[in-house]
């Protein structure tokens, strides 16, 4: 979290930074997500880092985000490590919608930035 506030201080883009947040579900990384957004962070960045959410809190953030204008397939990508009917349903929406099929594909399972960190929690 140190490192986190660091680099952000030092001007780190805030949109990698809520990128990084993924997986994390502690009502510290909302509030890094929040303040992120508050000082315009990349809308797309903050919705890839809610890959591996499937709470009612990501489930909110994506609908704001989408309402937004975030880019679809960027909220897709944000859904990788989820298998809920939730998710599958918004999956089916957001191709219906062109969203990006690549990213949608991403989506499925993530990449190294969504979920290497599950490599140590596992």
């Amino acid at each position: 979290w140190t490192m986190r506030e660091e680099l952000l201080a030092q001007g780190a883009d805030k949109g990698w930074v809520a990128a990084g947040l993924a997986g994390l579900d502690s009502d510290r990384a909302w509030a890094i997500r929040e303040k992120l957004l508050s000082e315009d962070a990349d809308k797309n960045h903050v919705a890839q880092g809610l890959a591996g959410l499937d709470s009612d809190r990501a489930w909110t953030m994506r609908e704001e985000l989408l309402a937004q204008g975030a880019d679809k397939g960027w909220v897709a990508a944000g859904l990788a490590g989820l298998d809920s009917d939730r998710a599958w349903a918004i999956r089916e929406k957001l191709l219906s919608q062109d969203a990006h099929k690549g990213l949608v594909a991403e989506g499925l399972a993530g990449t190294h930035i969504t979920f290497v960190w599950r490599k140590k929690y596992e």
